[in-house]
């Protein structure tokens, strides 16, 4: 707590904590501190795909896939949404994960990609 007080920007404390909480079986405590980081800096998709792990492993594969979603927006695409194709799977959703993979191999066009090489 310490660590997160003095810097209450850095979401990295809250993720720590949250793996704490998580080793020691205290799930409610573990997603809180995965949300306080979230909030800490909504711009870092970590504390999202942490969330979205822990809910992953506990068998909430909705309550994943909107982390996961989470840190999409919050700019970790390709590993969260390689995570959410993981969760589709597990649940059955072949052509849905196998959409996201393609998406992921497609070719980006950046602004510095003017088709000249």
């Amino acid at each position: 707590r310490l660590a997160a007080e003095a810097d209450p920007s850095d979401p990295s404390p809250h993720v720590a904590a949250g793996d704490l909480h998580r080793s020691e079986g205290r799930p409610a405590e573990a997603l809180e501190s995965y949300r306080l980081a979230a909030e800490a800096d909504p711009s870092d998709p970590s504390p999202h795909v942490a969330a979205g792990t822990f809910n992953e492993a506990q068998g909430n594969l909705s309550e994943s896939m909107s982390d996961y979603k989470a840190a999409e927006l919050a700019g970790g695409e390709a590993l969260a949404s390689r995570a959410r194709a993981r969760v589709l799977k597990r649940a059955g959703l072949l052509s849905e994960a196998d959409d996201i993979i393609r998406h992921l191999r497609r070719p980006k066009r950046g602004r510095h990609d003017d088709g000249k090489r």
